[in-house]
Order: structure tokens, then C-alpha cells, then sequence
């Protein structure tokens, strides 16, 4: 198993301009802004993406971010109903078994910004790699 990256997913049932130009603006990357079935929806990454052995730091980025919004921008963090992180991984097969986790404080201020945790695993063949 190795670590590709993280995602941050929002959806909300308003707008999500304000929030996603702040992110932007404080180095966040925007992958998709935009209307969905159920309200609006973003996704972004950060810089470290791909440039760390882990998601501990990449996650801890956008909580110094995330915690740092004021006014709109927070106001629509606030109001979204889905603040996901979600964890990339890809899969061979080989090793069997691997682990990845995330310390007792990141997790804490995972709970405190009301984001959830969602892992998504990419089957690579071993004829892939």
C-alpha cells in the first residue's frame, strides 16, 4: 500500500465561493468548485500533496487553514454539511498487510473542525507497477 495523497471534500447546500477563494489564497488547490445533486460541492489538495511520506502533514496543513478562516469564508465551512478528509491510497497486493495512522492530535482537530475521515483505495495490478 502507498500513500498518494489527500482530498478535502465540502458539500453544502449554498454557494462555496468565499471559502474556496480563502483556501486558494492560502495555498490550498482547487480541484473542482461547483453545482451538485444536492447542493454545491469542492474538492482541493494542498501543496505538500506528493511531496510527503505521509498524510500526518498534509492533514495538519489544512487544519492550520481550515482553523484560521474568518468571516464568510467561515461562515460557509460552518454551514456545509459534508467536510470529508479523504485519504488516497494506492493497493498491489504486495506487501500483504500494511498499516498508515494519524496521532491523537490531528484526529482531535479533525473532530474539532466537524470533518470525518474516508479512505479510498486504488487496485494497481503487480503488472502495473
Amino acid at each position: 500500500m502507498r500513500f498518494i495523497n489527500v482530498d478535502l471534500d465540502i458539500l453544502s447546500g449554498h454557494p462555496l465561493d468565499q471559502l474556496c477563494r480563502d483556501l486558494v489564497e492560502r495555498g490550498m488547490l482547487l480541484l473542482h468548485v461547483g453545482p451538485h445533486d444536492d447542493g454545491f460541492f469542492a474538492r482541493l489538495e494542498t501543496e505538500l500533496c506528493g511531496y510527503t511520506s505521509g498524510p500526518e502533514e498534509i492533514i495538519c496543513r489544512f487544519c492550520d487553514v481550515l482553523e484560521s478562516l474568518e468571516g464568510k469564508a467561515a461562515l460557509e465551512w460552518e454551514s456545509s454539511r459534508l467536510r470529508t478528509f479523504d485519504l488516497g491510497y494506492e493497493t498491489t497486493g504486495s506487501p500483504p498487510h500494511s498499516s498508515s495512522s494519524l496521532s491523537h492530535a490531528t484526529l482531535s482537530r479533525i473532530v474539532a473542525l466537524g470533518a470525518t475521515i474516508a479512505f479510498t483505495f486504488y487496485h494497481r495490478s503487480e503488472s502495473e507497477s
